[in-house]
């Protein structure tokens, strides 16, 4: 029984208890609070460390840019080094950040943004491999700080390839193609961080610090473009520069006024003998002063269609790049070449270039020519001025009419074009360096508008030449292709008056198969002169292996001279280069339109392709053609969920497939079913 002061004896106990439990709990917050106020200092000054490196690494790059444009590659370099320092000391102050990783959000950030940092150390590493080597070519050309600051100061350097030894060009050539293996790990250096950083940017949030990362990415781009053309360059330019060596090289000058299979008529052909840069010679001829010699002499039958369209039984240099595939037509135009090289009398072959062999070819069209004089500006040769806007037409006048005006002799006639390539050829090189990277992307444009292509009979850089595409080659890599390819047949210099559109149709018949239609539509502007006629052509249409035919229209047996009635002709059915082919004549008369289809069975690998719901394609542009509309109506009889390249948002949703664009080099389509 308890007495009347237990309740007061007990109190104060409890009281206490709780009072101690009480003040346990507050210190334990506010020694949490305290530890989360430290560390929130603590984190945005490590944030603010990442956000300031970052933004010191950027303007390091930035001031390494400037002076990369003023050739003031050491202390670019060195500009580089603060960069990559700037970007490795805020990848150490993200490890503090990453604390913060339970909360997703951040930890997304945070990973983004290691990446970025990343990426930018792997791209300076790039980018100072490559100074390395701008340096040592820089120092082996002996171009000095004079030339180069007069650049930047707006004064047109005067130094010139021609003002370099001999010596030097060969150092260069050496350290440039020892170089090929370092410049093509650096080109996917830059593409693997670049599509790094391409994924960070989209994905970080800080818009105000990370916008520059457009530009960047924009002139990342660009230098992996330009890096894959100088690692190509590595690894070709010695061969056709005759680093050690004295090479050969036939030089075809392809008339795509009278277009043919392998770029264009061969009416001028050269011969180039260069070693370490120099070139020993250079001399180009009439190819009919080759030809001529061996009639008679030489048994290789021409193509059927030749022999039956154009009246010619026996195949001569000048009709030798038969093959669509430059790399066949140049082995047929280089054999051609030696057969009749034999058959050249003694005293024909001081006045006619030739050679016992050849390393070789270089084949352009006067579209190469008149992206070069757009450089050089006009050149006057013989009283005769040549000009990038009319340098086919001046030509052509010249070598048809114009030497008769001025007395030249028909065997002498295309005397002036020897003299034009020389010309432009030392206008070339003596050119100064600031205006080289003109040159670099006239070139670039005439591979990829097929106006300009190489072949090398070195296996190595025949694959590095087909490889970037600079060899003219029909290898498509899509599951379906098209290419149409035409070959003028005695119609002089028609085609520049003959407008093309090609259209490839796919549609699904009654009984399930899958069946391809393309038409070419011929519209002839021209008139009959000196240079016009009708446009006589032997069309090829190249398939994926296993195509079969099933009708053609619009084929003539020949052109109304020779065909009155306009009889219809027939389709031959072969097989060439791996694909299917489909060929047929037509003759289309000055002012009229002509039209060439071909219908026929998809390819089994095609119809496998459109069922599986993945289907791309390759129309590839005939060498030396010009642009041609392109019309694609392809009806899947299943629904196109995704393309590219897209189609007009009004034609979204449905099964076809319907785009019009310009064939003016090779053209992609991917179609997801």
């Amino acid at each position: 029984m308890h007495d009347s002061t237990f309740l007061q004896t007990i109190e104060p106990k409890q009281v206490h208890k709780r009072q101690r439990r009480r003040t346990r709990f507050q210190a334990f917050w506010v020694t949490l609070l305290v530890f989360v106020l430290i560390w929130i200092v603590v984190f945005c000054l490590a944030l603010g460390q990442v956000v300031a490196k970052t933004l010191n690494g950027k303007e390091a790059l930035q001031r390494a840019e400037g002076l990369v444009s003023s050739m003031q590659l050491e202390q670019a370099k060195a500009e580089l080094l603060q960069a990559k320092q700037a970007f490795a000391d805020a990848g150490d102050g993200l490890v503090l950040v990453k604390t913060v990783g339970v909360v997703p959000y951040v930890r997304t950030q945070v990973t983004h943004l290691e990446r970025l940092l990343t990426s930018g150390i792997d791209i300076v590493d790039s980018l100072t491999s490559l100074l390395s080597l701008g340096e040592d070519l820089v120092r082996l050309s002996g171009l000095n700080d004079t030339y180069f600051k007069s650049l930047t100061e707006g004064i047109s350097g005067s130094v010139s390839f021609n003002d370099l030894p001999i010596e030097t060009k060969q150092v260069i050539l050496r350290r440039l193609h020892a170089s090929a293996e370092e410049l093509e790990l650096m080109t996917t250096r830059i593409r693997v961080s670049r599509e790094e950083l391409m994924f960070a940017r989209q994905d970080l949030g800080f818009e105000s610090m990370l916008g520059f990362l457009d530009k960047v990415s924009q002139q990342l781009e660009d230098a992996e473009g330009e890096l894959q053309t100088l690692t190509t360059l590595a690894r070709v330019l010695p061969e056709f520069a005759g680093l050690g060596v004295e090479k050969s090289h036939l030089i075809l000058l392809l008339n795509n006024d009278e277009l043919r299979p392998g770029g264009g008529f061969i009416g001028t052909y050269g011969l180039m003998n260069v070693q370490d840069a120099e070139i020993r010679s250079l001399r180009t001829k009439d190819v009919y002063a080759l030809d001529q010699p061996s009639e008679g002499l030489v048994n290789v039958p021409a193509p059927e269609p030749m022999q039956k369209y154009n009246a010619t039984p026996v195949l001569y240099m000048r009709d030798a790049n038969w093959s669509p595939d430059f790399a066949v037509s140049s082995v047929s135009v280089i054999n051609q070449f030696l057969r009749e090289a034999e058959n050249l009398p003694e005293n024909k072959r001081t006045e006619v270039p030739w050679s016992s062999h050849i390393d070789g070819v270089i084949g352009f069209t006067p579209e190469f020519i008149s992206g070069l004089l757009s450089i050089t500006g006009p050149l006057t040769v013989a009283g005769q001025e040549f000009n990038a806007q009319t340098i086919a037409q001046t030509i052509e006048f010249q070598v048809e009419k114009g030497f008769e005006q001025q007395g030249i002799a028909y065997d002498q006639r295309k005397e002036i074009l020897s003299d034009l390539v020389s010309a432009l050829t030392a206008r070339l090189f003596t050119l100064p360096f600031s205006q080289w990277n003109q040159v670099f992307e006239v070139t670039h444009d005439a591979f990829v508008h097929k106006q300009l292509f190489l072949y090398s009979s070195s296996n190595s850089a025949e694959e590095v030449i087909t490889r970037v595409g600079w060899g003219g080659r029909v290898e498509p890599g899509a599951t379906d292709v098209q290419l149409v390819v035409d070959a003028n047949l005695a119609s002089l210099k028609t085609d520049p008056e003959v407008k093309r559109s090609i259209t490839y149709q796919i549609s699904k018949n009654s009984t399930g198969q899958y069946l391809g239609r393309t038409t070419i539509r011929y519209q002839h502007e021209g008139s009959f002169d000196w240079r016009t006629t009708r446009y006589r052509t032997y069309t090829r249409l190249y398939l994926p292996k296993g195509t079969r035919f099933i009708r053609g229209q619009g084929m003539l047996e020949n052109d109304k001279t020779l065909n009155p009635e306009l009889r219809p002709g027939t389709v031959d059915v072969s097989e060439e280069l791996e694909m299917s082919v489909f060929g047929a004549f037509i003759s289309i008369e000055p002012g009229r339109v002509g039209e060439l289809s071909f219908d026929y069975e998809l390819a089994p690998s095609v119809v496998q392709a459109i069922q599986s719901g993945t289907y791309n394609l390759e129309v590839l542009k005939q060498n030396g053609a010009r642009n041609y509309a392109l019309t694609l109506g392809l009806d899947f009889d299943k629904k196109v969920s995704n393309a590219s390249p897209a189609e007009e948002r009004g034609s979204w949703g449905n099964d076809r497939y319907d785009v019009s664009t310009l064939l003016d080099q090779d053209k992609k389509f991917q179609v997801n079913l």
